[in-house]
């Protein structure tokens, strides 16, 4: 059985408890599928796919790290998002 949330003061708390609750999938799932909506929604508003990548990815990668900073998110994606942040910057460079 889970664990009841007790003394929950703010998101933090809310976040880490949904993170326990579902054996750290919840820190991984929300950082990799923010930056795909955010990706879509530029797309969609017609901006090239090298620039909306990038700007995805960097978005990504700010948000894994506070989500690393709080405890929810391991070392190794946040590196993994680091990656795709200059992969996506390099990209948006070399785009005629």
């Amino acid at each position: 059985m889970y664990k009841i949330p007790n003394n929950m003061t703010g998101l933090n708390d809310m976040f880490v408890y949904a993170n326990d609750v579902t054996s750290n999938w919840f820190g991984m799932l929300f950082g990799f599928s923010l930056p795909i909506i955010i990706f879509v929604l530029l797309r969609a508003k017609g901006y090239r796919a090298s620039d909306s990548f990038a700007i995805a990815s960097i978005l990504a990668f700010v948000l894994g790290t506070l989500e690393f900073a709080v405890g929810i998110l391991a070392g190794r994606y946040v590196i993994i998002l680091l990656i795709f942040s200059i992969a996506g910057f390099v990209w948006s460079i070399v785009d005629d």
